[in-house]
């Protein structure tokens, strides 16, 4: 799997996406990516716990799928950026946004992204 093609067409789906990160269900960064000159809102060890956060609400998820099916994805706005949280293959994937994107826009395009690149 080409992580890094699939974030750069992430990243670059819509002007409004900070950041795209890949990791696995123990919570190991695969690949990320940040859009240039954007700082990150978090460290490294933020950024792992949120990562940990977002697997365990995965997680509570998947306990309902065989009622209401697999979760597509998952987004919480926040006053500084929207997070979207993406099951792919065996992995989770992280998105950052600014706060005021256009989330309907976005979600759309990266469900695109992951369609085109599904095994």
């Amino acid at each position: 799997m080409n992580y890094e093609v699939i974030c750069e067409k992430m990243l670059n789906a819509d002007q409004a996406i900070r950041f795209v990160g890949v990791y696995t269900y123990d919570g190991e960064m695969i690949f990320n990516k940040m859009r240039p000159n954007t700082e990150s809102m978090l460290t490294e060890d933020q950024i792992k716990m949120s990562m940990y956060y977002a697997k365990l609400r995965h997680e509570t998820r998947e306990h309902l799928e065989h009622k209401i099916g697999k979760e597509e994805f998952s987004m919480s706005k926040y006053e500084k950026l929207i997070r979207f949280t993406i099951p792919f293959e065996r992995d989770l994937i992280l998105i950052s946004a600014d706060a005021n994107a256009n989330y309907t826009k976005i979600i759309g395009d990266i469900l695109s992204v992951i369609k085109d690149n599904k095994n």
